[in-house]
């Protein structure tokens, strides 16, 4: 699929989301981003003790932005819209990955990731979810206008998630392995 949407029905959201203990465990905003073609990237988090807290920059159709709403409000997400205005989509539109998972060894990686103030506002983990095919679910972050550190947990084919941390580092972000426990506390 190319783009989806044309710069005219496509619209921007700034929304702030509040996930309790049942959904921060999961991967919602993977899910989201690979059901419902929206664009997004983070602004601001904080996910820890069970509960995250998220500002997300959401971009994308009208009728998908409001599917994508009701895909959160459906996992138990309490949205908060701040903002919504016209916008345009990315200039690099990736086409999403198959699923490569059957008949392949998965593995699990935690890492932690660090922006910088030149990655905040990017989209980089959308667009790592469009280009390789392996979940990715935020156990922990401290994002603000600056820097963003994320504890994320990739999980897919071997060479699924090797491609995405190599996507990353490519995109500037610093990407270290982290022991088995610092995240799931």
């Amino acid at each position: 699929m190319g783009q989806a949407g044309t710069e005219v029905d496509w619209l921007v959201k700034e929304v702030e989301i509040r996930f309790g203990p049942s959904a921060v465990a999961q991967p919602v905003v993977w899910e989201m981003t690979r059901t419902h073609e929206v664009v997004f990237s983070l602004m601001q988090a904080s996910v820890d003790g069970g509960v995250g807290r998220m500002r997300l920059k959401l971009a994308g159709p009208r009728a998908n932005l409001a599917a994508a709403e009701r895909f959160l409000a459906s996992r138990g997400a309490e949205l908060n819209v701040l903002s919504s205005g016209p916008g345009s989509p990315p200039q690099v539109w990736p086409p999403q990955a198959e699923s490569s998972w059957v008949g392949q060894k998965t593995v699990e990686r935690k890492l932690w990731l660090t922006f910088g103030v030149h990655q905040i506002d990017k989209p980089l983990l959308w667009e790592m979810s469009r280009r390789f095919d392996a979940t990715f679910d935020i156990r922990q972050a401290s994002v603000s206008g600056d820097l963003g550190i994320v504890g994320l947990l990739l999980k897919g084919p071997q060479t699924e998630v090797d491609g995405a941390c190599q996507f990353l580092r490519q995109a500037g972000l610093t990407v270290e392995p982290i022991d088995r426990d610092a995240i799931e506390g």
